[in-house]
């Protein structure tokens, strides 16, 4: 069954469409294929180098990019959950939430290093902290490290139509 697997249906399907064209990075076109096979690689990278499982949560501060859609996918494999983080709020509303979600990893952008790092003490349930580009902070794993990991599927979870994939939370505090 496909409920946490779209990419992979339309990897079957399609393999050679573009999916996305990334325009961060010279227009480059990805196709279903690729995609498909770097969500895979993201999913193990969650799963075997930071310890993401089923239902566990996954905290993302960045601005639009691929990088950020592969984490997405990549959670839905897992039947793990986005905890997608508005850039818009303060260090503190942002903490707030995060510490109501209580997610597992924090995963963030380099333009936000400084509201992580004033993010980062009030936030006992992270236990990750992982920069997407090479303006990570202190100890932060550098998302690069998803390269050393297997683009295979990762070992399949039984998933319910009614599983959660994403936390949105809808600003501010109250």
């Amino acid at each position: 069954m496909y409920i946490g697997d779209w990419l992979a249906r339309r990897e079957m399907l399609t393999p050679d469409k573009v999916a996305l064209v990334d325009t961060l990075h010279a227009s480059r076109p990805i196709t279903y294929r690729e995609w498909n096979r770097s969500a895979n690689r993201t999913a193990n990278f969650l799963r075997d180098g930071l310890g993401v499982r089923k239902g566990d949560r996954v905290a993302v501060l960045a601005m639009n990019c691929v990088e950020y859609l592969d984490v997405w996918f990549a959670l839905s494999k897992l039947g793990a959950v986005l905890q997608n983080l508005n850039w818009r709020l303060t260090p503190r509303e942002l903490t707030e939430l995060t510490r109501d979600a209580a997610p597992k990893a924090l995963i963030y952008g380099g333009d936000f290093a400084l509201q992580v790092n004033e993010m980062r003490p009030h936030l006992p349930d992270v236990q990750h902290v992982v920069a997407l580009d090479d303006k990570a902070a202190g100890d932060d794993l550098p998302f690069s490290q998803r390269g050393s990991f297997v683009d295979a599927p990762p070992s399949e979870v039984t998933l319910d139509w009614d599983d959660p994939w994403v936390i949105c939370y809808t600003g501010g505090t109250t």
